[in-house]
């Protein structure tokens, strides 16, 4: 009896089961599989070490606003993207690190990895630097650019790797001009004005020649000597007197066109030959990007930084073709000191290379 109950009572649940299956929601039909993603687009190559990272510094005497920071900045921006993060690049403008001098003097001990600046503070290490500092060299910047583009600026660099600096880019300020509270209209107009000029030799004999007073003097000092009365004039590019407000405490600006002024970044020589091929790849293509675009802003801004001096009530002076000339003249000797100094070889390859760029 037991037995029969027990075996009905499994019959029983045996047919609750199917009654509840069957009235149970029917299965969620399989998902059918996600299509795959598409393809990430390739990243920007990383460093060949894997997990490699660097850290550089930018020197420069340069304030924001200046060629030499367009450069600096540029290439920041440029490699920090496309090494994934394994490059960092710190930025040290207005000589937080040091005066051009001791700027240039750094990277070729190796204890900073770039300077973006000038060359004349690098004449005393690579003498045939001094060929780039003859004034009125050049037509104009067109012509710079065309020297420094051609075979000259592949032999002028291989002079700089010799002393533990190379340069990566390039670019330029345009051309120096003389500003003064004293009017020009003639060369016996600069006799015996007080001139602040770089700390470069050849600057320097140069003004002499004209009878002026150069006084070798840091940028970031120029504008308190000046407010003071310490200096008379300065002679620099259109870029620097506008970042550095010298307008404020000039009342002419004498259009003498008389130097080409680079603005270059420089890498230590050592530590670029000891990066991997293809860190050192992405190095000179950010460099070059660099240069382009600093070259551009340089000649879309001319203008603009121009009419901010004359807007602030500073006199425009054109001098006569005469006066350039007589001033041509008078500087000649600077010329054949410089030619002794970096030898006749390297002064009259020069001088071919600069008559090919015209």
């Amino acid at each position: 009896m037991k037995k029969s109950k027990a075996i009905a009572l499994i019959l029983s649940l045996c047919l609750m089961g199917v009654i509840i299956a069957g009235c149970a929601a029917p299965a969620a039909p399989t998902a059918p599989a996600a299509p795959a993603a598409p393809a990430a687009p390739a990243a920007p190559a990383a460093p060949a070490s894997s997990g490699e990272t660097y850290t550089w510094s930018i020197g420069m005497n340069s304030k924001e606003g200046d060629i030499p920071y367009y450069i600096a900045d540029k290439f920041k921006e440029l490699i920090e993207a496309r090494s994934n993060g394994a490059i960092t690049v710190n930025l040290y403008p207005s000589a937080q690190l040091g005066s051009d001098i001791e700027l240039v003097e750094s990277v070729i001990n190796g204890d900073l990895e770039f300077y973006s600046g000038t060359t004349p503070p690098t004449v005393q290490y690579v003498p045939q630097a001094a060929l780039l500092d003859i004034h009125w060299a050049f037509d104009n910047v067109a012509h710079a650019r065309r020297l420094i583009d051609g075979e000259y600026g592949s032999v002028l660099n291989a002079a700089y790797q010799e002393k533990n600096m190379r340069f990566l880019a390039f670019a330029d300020v345009g051309v120096r001009q003389l500003m003064s509270n004293k009017r020009v209209d003639a060369v016996a107009d600069i006799a015996g004005q007080k001139i602040r000029v770089q700390e470069n030799q050849y600057h320097i004999a140069y003004w002499n020649a004209l009878s002026a007073t150069p006084t070798p003097m840091d940028w970031g000092e120029v504008y308190m000597a000046l407010q003071q009365g310490v200096i008379d004039a300065n002679e620099q590019a259109i870029f620097f007197i506008v970042s550095s407000n010298i307008f404020d405490v000039q009342d002419y600006l004498i259009m003498t066109n008389h130097l080409y002024q680079p603005a270059v970044l420089f890498v230590g020589e050592n530590l670029y030959q000891g990066l991997p091929d293809d860190i050192r790849t992405m190095v000179d293509e950010c460099a070059k990007e660099a240069e382009a675009y600093a070259r551009q802003v340089c000649d879309d801004l001319m203008a603009e930084k121009t009419q901010v001096i004359l807007d602030n009530d500073v006199e425009q002076i054109f001098l006569d073709e005469a006066v350039i000339n007589e001033m041509k003249e008078l500087i000649k000797p600077v010329n054949e000191q410089i030619r002794n100094d970096v030898g006749a070889e390297s002064y009259d390859s020069f001088m071919q290379y600069l008559e090919a760029a015209r």
